[in-house]
């Protein structure tokens, strides 16, 4: 399962108008693989 983390972030300029540019960046984030890797952890703190 995929799932996305996207941060945002706009700048406005305002004059007559406002004028609004919106920069994003979206980040796949593996949660199956994340799961596995605590997994994983916790297994080696229990040994």
């Amino acid at each position: 399962m995929n799932v996305y983390v996207c941060m945002c972030v706009c700048v406005c300029v305002c004059m007559c108008v406002c004028m609004c540019v919106c920069v994003c960046v979206c980040v796949y984030v593996y949660v199956m693989n994340l799961f596995t890797q605590i997994t994983l952890l916790s297994l080696a703190f229990k040994v």
